[in-house]
Order: structure tokens, then C-alpha cells, then sequence
């Protein structure tokens, strides 16, 4: 994956914002999440150093809250509101989990229900991603944004199978074969990175 040549060390942030766009959401931390006013567009999205692009598509999650608690950041505040697109004539919410350095405490049952649902949907899902360094607090505030979620499994259970397809769309293969993540966000020796998923040898 094509970076930017600025490295990214992941514990000088004190800030990372974590949003899931995409008509659904984790349903308990939704519900717990405080409502947000919009924005002025301008104001609200995220600017300054891009460090993953749009071209970020089947990222796993997987890595990232434990990425996240080693650098001693910790859920702070849940906010939500929904996004109205005039292309799309319809709202889409977003969800926005807001993780910062603070003194150590021991984190509510509510806080841990909400990461482990978090932990639970990084499991089973896989997403575009892009991420942002943004200007706010001295350029020490992370964006993560996360859209076009693609569930990894089927609604009983079992891993969703697809075709590979060649550069003009035709099927190639005898068979569908197991869905999987390509990238991995994750960070190594403390600098932020999407890393490529090598596939096991069969």
C-alpha cells in the first residue's frame, strides 16, 4: 500500500478518532453514543497529512484496539449523528468513538461492553479505510475513518464465498473461494502502517 513518505509514529497522538460510516452500526454502542450537531462540511472533515488513501479498500481492523491500548489510549467519549447526502437523498450515520491519553482508571463495564462489541465487528468485518492527521491539537489528533463495510461472514455464520474475477469482471476459478481481508491496519515499531495479509500456502 502507497504511503506518503512521512512516518506516522502512533504514540505521539493524543487523540485518535475512530468513525464508522454506514447505515449500520455497532447497535449497543449506538445506542449509548450522545448525539452530535453537524458540522459545518468544511469544519467537519478530517484535513492536513493524509496517510492512507482511498485506495485502503479490504482493510482488517482486527489489530487495532490492541494497536490503540498499547500506546495508552483509552475510550473517552461515543458521539453519533446522521450524515444527510444529497446524492444519495438520505442520511447515513455515523458513529465516532473518541480514544485519549488520560490518567489511568479502570474502564466502566459500559466502556468495556462497548469495545468488546468493537472487537467483535474488527472480527467480522472488513472496510475502506483513511486515515488523516489533522491539524487540531498541535497536529496531535489521529482520524481513522472507516466506510463500505464487508461483512466476512454470512447472517448463520459461515464464511461468505465470492468469485475472483480477472481485469474485465469474468469469473476465474472453478469455484467461489472464502472471502478474506487483503490489508491489515495495524503499526510496527510504533509506526502506523497497512500492511498486506499474506495468504497461507495451501
Amino acid at each position: 500500500m502507497e504511503q506518503d513518505q512521512q512516518r506516522i509514529m502512533f504514540s505521539d497522538f493524543t487523540t485518535v478518532l475512530v468513525t464508522i460510516r454506514g447505515k449500520n452500526t455497532p447497535d449497543f454502542a449506538w445506542r449509548q453514543a450522545t448525539w452530535q450537531v453537524k458540522l459545518e462540511k468544511s469544519a467537519d472533515l478530517p484535513t492536513g497529512h493524509m496517510v492512507v488513501d482511498e485506495g485502503g479498500r479490504d482493510v482488517s481492523c482486527v489489530e487495532l484496539l490492541d494497536v490503540l491500548h498499547e500506546c495508552g489510549l483509552t475510550l473517552d467519549q461515543l458521539h453519533k449523528r446522521l450524515d444527510y447526502s444529497e446524492m444519495s437523498n438520505k442520511s447515513t450515520p455515523l458513529l465516532r468513538y473518541v480514544f485519549t491519553k488520560r490518567l489511568a482508571c479502570e474502564d466502566s463495564l459500559q466502556a468495556l461492553r462497548i469495545l468488546d462489541e468493537l472487537r467483535d465487528w474488527f472480527a467480522v468485518n472488513m472496510w475502506t479505510c483513511k486515515v488523516f492527521v489533522n491539524p487540531k491539537n498541535d497536529g496531535k489528533l489521529l482520524s481513522i475513518e472507516l466506510s463500505g463495510r464487508n461483512p466476512l461472514y454470512e447472517t448463520d455464520g459461515s464464511p461468505r464465498k465470492v468469485w475472483n474475477k480477472d481485469s474485465t469482471g469474468e469469473r476465474v476459478g472453478d469455484a467461489p473461494v472464502i472471502l478474506t481481508a487483503k490489508l491489515l491496519l495495524t503499526a510496527e515499531n510504533d509506526e502506523l502502517i497497512i500492511a498486506e495479509i499474506q495468504s497461507s500456502p495451501a
